[in-house]
């Protein structure tokens, strides 16, 4: 299984390491990739943490709400805790929006089903990277299983910057949901796409102009 054709991308790879942290008879290893990759690949850790900071505080509130106890539901699988929702949600009663709000979440958590294992992939799975003949351009990819077959993630820009993006829509999604059943908290904040876009327009910008 692949997410799209790998493509080759141009690196250069860079180190910046702090002399303090050095130590006189160890090695240090230099990976072959370039600051702006492991930044992307952080951002995707990071994002995927928090939207799974949210589907926990979703299901403690509806196993309270329920009266169910479930011992260490928070170290089951993904598809697990997933499934888990799913059931509550049919046990649950929310005192504004119920209808629309178990629709948002159930359509939420079936997204985030197909953005797991990417990123699961990329933070468990081997790395590898080859340069293809006549070429200066290294080609990084992630190895990993998903439902018992292998799986490959490009590692380039353009796929992580996507996969980064969808992800932060499932946050931003959840927070909308939190807003609507009366609650949210966190130190993340949302913005719709509409703003950002009208502001990356009136900067004359691409990226995000809260980089």
């Amino acid at each position: 299984m692949r997410t799209k054709p790998v493509t080759a991308y141009p690196y250069e790879a860079t180190i910046n390491v702090k002399e303090k942290h050095l130590k006189r008879g160890k090695h240090f290893a230099i990976l072959p990739m370039n600051d702006a990759l492991t930044s992307l690949i952080g951002r995707v850790t990071a994002y995927w943490s928090y939207d799974e900071t949210m589907l926990h505080q979703l299901i403690e509130q509806m196993l309270q709400a329920a009266e169910r106890t479930e011992p260490n539901w928070q170290r089951r699988s993904f598809a697990k805790r997933v499934d888990l929702t799913r059931e509550l949600l049919d046990q649950v009663t929310f005192p504004s929006a119920d209808e629309e709000g178990k629709k948002r979440i159930r359509d939420n958590i079936s997204c985030a089903k197909d953005l797991q294992w990417q990123r699961n992939t990329i933070v468990h799975g081997s790395y590898t990277s080859h340069m293809p003949a006549k070429s200066t351009a290294i080609m990084f990819t992630a190895h990993g299983t998903h439902n018992g077959r292998e799986v490959i993630v490009p590692l380039d820009p353009e796929t992580l910057e996507k996969l980064w993006h969808d992800i932060g829509h499932l946050c931003g999604d959840f927070m909308q949901i939190g807003r609507l059943l009366g609650s949210v908290s966190g130190a993340a904040h949302s913005f719709s796409d509409t703003q950002l876009l009208e502001q990356l327009a009136a900067m004359g910008q691409k990226s995000s102009p809260t980089q």
